[in-house]
């Protein structure tokens, strides 16, 4: 049989794409490695002060990112201040971070305190924290990576100083006495990070009173009031200052969120969004967050929770196995848990996150998934975080007696069970809110030898390890759980998937070119 002859296009065609998918390969791996060992900071330059320092006769920030325009002589910090760490001043411009503040004197220029400056003409609010305004799509990234890693082309800037400027005025701009916050005035307008707090007035403007997990009092960061008008931050709330108001935030394990609770209609505000009125009015399952991922409010119509990255909640009913309901909800949204299972059930919190009504014994736990499968920190990212209301399991009936404390919890007794509550939580390595001691002489000689020496976290593990202490057995009642954004890096995957293909092609090729022979000899 007579081959087929080749054409003369194709094989340079097979080759050329070959020489490419390779080339991008090679390409692709050598930016992955010098991204990993050159992340656009510049090991020898000379520090000046704070966030700055000189590099080849250019002024950078954070060792990165260029000055516009500074002027090396005479660039100097504003103040000795770690707030206006991110501030600098030359003979031309007065600069926050590396972007440049229009209008100001820089022989004028002068720190007003809390992040505000001015010149006496213009003031400006610059935050000390950067925030990340990165909107590209992932082959920008990898393009804007090429150019700065092999062509010298500036680092794409994602982090900012965010500032704004504020109204002119004739009267001088001062910060407020006895406020610690970003707060700053020129006693006709009020301003919080420089925005204006609509009709405060600065003569009375003072913290809302804050709840501790402990039940004592401090002064709020986040709410304000002048006697009338309170607010979130800058945000006005369409409530009346009483002074029974008071903020807490329990969520401190995982995502902090601060609240305002109103004791004379039960009202709950999340920052500045207030929950449903027709729910009215909710309690604080409670303050303490050990083991707590999410703060749980009960109300008369069901038990509600505020859910930060509130992708789903799974509700569960008296079958674990059989009556689960996964619900798709937007972010930050106000989740109905399911029923109030605490209404009317005389439950008192004997414990942090433990709750009986001498009939049944419930409790609060918290746990993650990773993107790994795992759980716990064994690996991967982030994927969920969960609250649950957990009943143990088993006859216990009878009366709870506390038997003492060790620093982490303390040591209880019901019938002939003895059971370990932690209260030091997620972030001091104990995973769960309850345990069971073996039997009677183990529990009393761990409250005997609580000042052995060993940490809190070390002693509940070493006896875990002994076996003289287990998680106690429980049935999960309902879970408020949140999923996380997982971020996966490009590189690596788009580097082997073009190995792949690459490696696919020319053992395509090889392969037609054998078999060419093949039917040559034939």
């Amino acid at each position: 049989m007579k081959e087929k002859p080749t054409s003369p296009i194709k094989k340079p065609i097979s080759y050329a794409l070959a020489i490419f998918i390779w080339s991008i390969a090679i390409v692709l791996f050598i930016l992955l490695i010098k991204s990993f060992n050159n992340n656009g900071v510049i090991a020898d330059d000379k520090e000046l002060f704070d966030n700055f320092s000189q590099y080849e006769g250019e002024i950078y920030l954070s060792h990165q990112y260029k000055l516009p325009d500074a002027d090396i002589a005479t660039f100097r910090a504003i103040s000795d201040k770690r707030e206006d760490n991110h501030i600098a001043l030359d003979k031309n411009h007065v600069y926050c971070g590396n972007q440049i503040l229009p209008d100001l004197d820089p022989q004028k220029t002068v720190a007003l305190g809390n992040n505000y400056y001015s010149d006496g003409n213009a003031t400006y609010y610059c935050q000390s924290n950067t925030i990340d305004e990165d909107n590209r799509v992932w082959w920008q990234v990898i393009w804007e990576e090429i150019q700065f890693q092999f062509f010298d082309v500036p680092k794409t800037q994602t982090e900012f100083y965010p500032f704004s400027k504020l109204s002119k005025s004739n009267t001088p701009y001062h910060a407020i006495p006895n406020l610690h916050n970003t707060i700053i005035t020129d006693e006709h307008f009020v301003y919080y990070q420089g925005n204006v707090m609509k009709d405060a007035n600065w003569q009375t403007l003072t913290e809302v009173k804050e709840q501790t997990e402990d039940g004592s009092h401090r002064q709020s960061y986040f709410y304000f009031t002048d006697g009338e008008h309170v607010y979130y931050k800058n945000q006005l709330l369409p409530l009346k200052y009483n002074e029974q108001l008071y903020s807490f935030n329990p969520n401190t394990t995982r995502f902090r969120k601060e609240y305002l609770f109103n004791p004379m209609n039960g009202m709950v505000y999340m920052e500045d969004r207030a929950l449903e009125q027709q729910n009215a009015p909710y309690t604080l399952l409670s303050r303490y967050a050990g083991h707590a991922y999410h703060a749980l409010f009960l109300s008369k119509n069901g038990i509600y929770f505020y859910n930060a990255r509130g992708e789903h909640i799974e509700s569960l009913g008296d079958n674990i196995f059989t009556n689960l309901a996964v619900l798709e909800h937007n972010e930050n949204q106000i989740e109905r848990l399911g029923d109030n299972i605490f209404y009317n059930q005389n439950y008192t919190e004997i414990a942090p996150l433990v709750f009986s009504n001498g009939t049944k014994t419930l409790f609060i736990d918290a746990y993650e998934t990773w993107s790994s499968g795992s759980a716990r920190r064994g690996g991967g990212r982030l994927a969920s975080i969960t609250t649950s209301i957990n009943e143990l399991d088993g006859d216990l009936k009878g009366e709870w007696i506390k038997l003492g404390e060790i620093n982490s919890g303390t040591i209880w007794q019901n019938g002939e069970r003895y059971f370990y509550f932690d209260e030091y939580g997620e972030s001091q390595g104990f995973r769960h809110t309850i345990y069971e001691f073996k039997n009677k002489q183990i529990a009393e000689n761990t409250l005997h030898n609580k000042d052995s020496g060993l940490s809190p976290s070390q002693l509940i593990h070493r006896l875990e390890d002994n076996d003289e202490i287990k998680l106690a057995e429980y049935n999960t009642i309902a879970i408020a759980k949140a999923k996380t954004v997982l971020y996966r890096p490009i590189f690596p995957y788009l580097f082997a998937l073009i190995i792949v293909c690459g490696i696919a092609a020319n053992f395509y090729r090889l392969r037609k070119k054998k078999k060419s022979k093949e039917q040559r000899k034939n």
